[in-house]
């Protein structure tokens, strides 16, 4: 067996077994023929390669993600497959990232994977506060679409991996019978949509989100982050 540090091993649990218990729900009862080959594929991979690495712990794994980002369910099966002790395992939520940001600047965090949004992602790079992935630690990395592998915030994919993608949109009540059709009606005044729902209208509780949209109202590039934007 092949003798493997705590780090390495970190690398094919977060990103391997997590991704086989969310791809096998969906691809199995929802996926096409080739979706569940590829799943299988990848099941045998990780269950390979797990029995190339022996695992040994000499402390807490500490995992640090966004609130309600998963099933706290899935830390029984993931401890199952990879015979970590459930006890082992320290899993904390965040609700804001600029704070997760100070803790890592600050050195001895503690944790061994953390959750990050794009642009902290960015940050942590420039600083020097994350370590590269070996890929070859990480089958599934390969199932990723090649839209995420080389990101804005980590252009050749050393030191993250795509976990979640999402949107933000726009929500309104069956009264407002125009809608919400542009950033124009959040951004201009002269609009008149701010004047008419005075109090009545609300963001999501995080800079960047407000500082994006209105990059974007302006026509702006939101990746982007030089002096001249």
């Amino acid at each position: 067996m092949v003798d493997k540090s705590r780090r390495d091993f970190l690398k094919i649990a977060v990103a391997g077994i997590a991704g086989i218990v969310a791809g096998s729900i969906g691809g199995f009862f929802f996926g096409s023929s080739a979706a569940q080959r590829r799943i299988l594929e990848l099941e045998r991979e990780i269950e390979k390669l797990g029995k190339e690495v022996q695992v040994k712990l000499e402390k807490d794994l500490r995992v640090w993600n966004w609130s309600y980002y998963i099933n706290e369910a899935l830390l029984d099966i993931f401890s199952e497959q990879t015979g970590i002790p459930r006890e082992r395992i320290v899993y904390d939520e965040f609700d804001d990232p600029n704070y997760v940001l100070t803790r890592l600047e600050a050195g001895r965090s503690g944790y061994d994977v953390v959750i990050l949004p794009g642009y902290c992602v960015e940050i942590a790079i420039r600083k020097g506060l994350l370590a590269e992935i070996d890929k070859k630690m990480v089958p599934n990395a390969k199932f990723i679409d090649e839209k995420f592998l080389n990101t804005p915030y980590d252009p050749e994919g050393k030191y993250s991996i795509v976990y979640m993608w999402g949107t933000t949109g726009f929500a309104w009540r069956r009264e407002v019978e125009e809608g919400v059709t542009t950033l124009r009606q959040i951004f201009d005044p002269d609009y008149g949509f701010l004047q008419k729902y005075r109090k009545k209208i609300t963001m999501l509780e995080e800079a960047m989100e407000v500082v994006c949209s209105a990059k974007a109202y302006l026509g702006r590039d939101i990746d982007d982050w030089s002096d001249s934007t």
